[in-house]
């Protein structure tokens, strides 16, 4: 029988451990500049997306957000290229290239800080064998002043419900600076 004292030791680290896997309600705005120098850009996210400062997500982004134990990725980056809907269909052609099965889920075209931008949302298996997942992704293209900028976010898709509304604040987020 677990006496008094123990009881309120075993409270004590259940309360800990609650407290040090919750996360807070504050977003943080994210800031970047772009490869040239000549502009900067930001992105807000949820508290449970943390910087991903190794760079594992992609090589040239300076924005990389991750949570691996909920399977939440996002990365930002910049173009030049003189219309977001030819960068759109190159880079959604990549996609697909990797992605076996894929499948459109939705398009729209939206106004994001004052700007023309895309929106595609796809899903498809990446991986092989028993490390196979089927994958959500969000990939938003933006026309700035002088650039595009890409925004790409993906979970597994069996989570996609519990993200989606997430995904598209972070999209609705972006800012040209």
């Amino acid at each position: 029988m677990l006496s008094f004292k123990h009881f309120g030791v075993v409270l004590f680290f259940l309360v800990l451990l609650v407290a040090a896997c919750s996360y807070g309600y504050e977003w943080t705005t994210a800031q970047a500049t772009t490869y040239d120098g000549k502009r900067s850009f930001t992105l807000s996210f949820p508290p449970f997306l943390k910087p991903e400062t190794q760079r594992k997500l992609h090589d040239e982004a300076p924005i990389q957000y991750a949570n691996y134990f909920r399977n939440v990725y996002a990365i930002a980056y910049d173009t030049l290229a003189p219309d977001y809907r030819s960068v759109a269909q190159t880079e959604i052609t990549n996609l697909l290239a990797i992605a076996q099965k894929p499948q459109l889920i939705d398009t729209a075209t939206l106004t994001i800080d004052g700007k023309p931008a895309y929106m595609g949302i796809y899903t498809g298996n990446v991986g092989r064998g028993d490390i196979e997942e089927r994958i959500y992704y969000q990939l938003v293209f933006v026309q700035g002043t002088d650039r595009v900028y890409v925004l790409v976010q993906w979970v597994w898709d069996k989570n996609r419900e519990k993200y989606r509304e997430t995904l598209k604040q972070v999209a609705t987020s972006f800012k040209e600076g």
